[in-house]
């Protein structure tokens, strides 16, 4: 699978929040099917509101509303792949630029606003295409940043860098494969960070877990998981828990499996989350919550499109509830999610119903996964023209949530960044 896939999107509107303007909020009410009051689970489709600015896409009111502008936060015109979090203040955001020149991963840091508090920084030039990039907070200060880097197998670069995200250790090799995809995934752990990767074992792909200390030493790895095919790992948690969530295709197609990791980082239990008749699930991410995990994944069960589909999950991986994330029949890929203590933010780009081009869209969900108040989707995004917004990430700082997507509205592909505060 490509990290693109090339699939369709509807517009939004905003509710009224407190410091928040709104933005073409129509007075239409939701029409569900199978829920009277449009508050039923994720998936039910809403209303058929007014038509947008844009000529086609509904206005339709969402708990969510974007903050101001869109701010371009990269200046290099091939920026492929990215990762974004939150420090205390400020946006740490990692990215992977192949433009010609200075290929490499580049780090630069981010006002609330998104906009730069300093000029971008290269953690490491390469020579070999990468993508990819993975960062963990570092307890103390600092930040662990690791990539996936080469032309077909990959190998699994990573740096420590310093709270100015200039590095402080070497460009360090931590493994090589003989897949076509690493996929790295870091979270910081009280032993350091777990980093978790792709493989492939003759002609087996397998999913790899190791710990790496500050000195970029690493214990490991071990392998969780190695059948017909195994892999898209990603890592989720803190200090008092951290978990695992792949794809597996040992019963026919890639269904999305879970597993809690204690702290040798052995996996103690294979949960499968989906399975499907028919199609792949992949690209799973997952936070943790107040009542166990929340994950989310692209499914290709309908030939023809590919979905979002999301489960709530315990502590142990038990199933709470499950659904469609997105409202619109359209094409979604690339889910990413962050949760504010009460509801979480799903972020993914859509082809939506009457769209020629992909937009950002955010799906706001409480803890028993219906959509909050049994409003609609939020459009995050509004290029122009023919301009394709995809590969969306988001992270909350304790006020609101930050979004990053990649972007082709100035010629090439960039970087930008939306504010987006959501009432719960």
């Amino acid at each position: 699978m490509t990290i693109q896939n090339p699939h369709r999107v509807t517009s939004l509107s905003l509710m009224f929040a407190a410091g928040v303007i709104a933005i073409g909020c129509s007075s239409s009410t939701p029409s569900a099917q199978g829920s009277g009051d449009g508050g039923g689970p994720i998936g039910i489709n809403g209303g058929d509101g007014g038509v947008g600015a844009d000529g086609g896409s509904p206005q339709l009111p969402s708990a969510c509303a974007r903050i101001g502008g869109e701010v371009r936060v990269t200046q290099g015109v091939d920026v492929v792949t990215f990762a974004l979090a939150w420090d205390k203040d400020h946006y740490v955001l990692v990215y992977a630029d192949t433009s010609a020149g200075s290929p490499g991963i580049y780090g630069v840091r981010l006002d609330e606003n998104g906009q730069a508090l300093a000029g971008a920084v290269a953690i490491a030039q390469t020579h070999a295409p990468a993508r990819l990039p993975t960062i963990a907070l570092m307890p103390n200060g600092g930040y662990f940043v690791a990539w996936e880097e080469g032309e077909n197998a990959k190998v699994v670069h990573a740096r420590m860098v310093a709270p100015d995200l200039h590095p402080t250790s070497n460009d360090s090799v931590l493994a090589t494969t003989a897949s076509e995809q690493a996929r790295p995934i870091a979270r910081a752990t009280s032993n350091g960070v777990a980093l978790a990767w792709m493989d492939q074992v003759g002609a087996s792909e397998a999913v790899n877990v190791a710990v790496v200390d500050t000195a970029m030493k690493m214990t490991g790895p071990k392998r969780v998981a190695m059948n017909d095919s195994a892999g898209y790992p990603w890592l989720a948690g803190d200090a008092s828990g951290l978990a695992l969530l792949w794809s597996d295709k040992r019963g026919g197609p890639y269904d999305i499996h879970f597993s809690p990791l204690d702290m040798s980082l052995t996996a103690t239990a294979d949960v499968t989350v989906r399975t499907g008749p028919a199609g792949d699930a992949l690209l799973g991410r997952m936070v943790k919550t107040s009542f166990g995990w929340l994950a989310a994944w692209e499914d290709q069960t309908l030939a023809d499109k590919t979905h979002v589909y999301m489960s709530l999950l315990g502590p142990d991986g038990s199933k709470i509830s499950d659904g469609l994330v997105e409202e619109d029949d359209g094409n979604a890929n690339w889910p990413n999610i962050a949760w504010n203590g009460s509801a979480a933010a799903i972020v993914y780009y859509e082809w939506r119903t009457g769209e020629h081009v992909p937009q950002i869209y955010m799906t706001f969900v409480d803890g028993t996964g219906k959509r909050v108040g049994g409003l609609h989707d939020l459009r995050v995004s509004t290029g122009p023209g023919t301009s394709q917004a995809k590969l969306p990430d988001v992270v909350w700082t304790g006020k609101d949530f930050g979004v990053v997507w990649t972007d082709t509205r100035d010629g090439g592909q960039t970087l930008y960044f939306a504010r987006v505060a959501c009432q719960s």
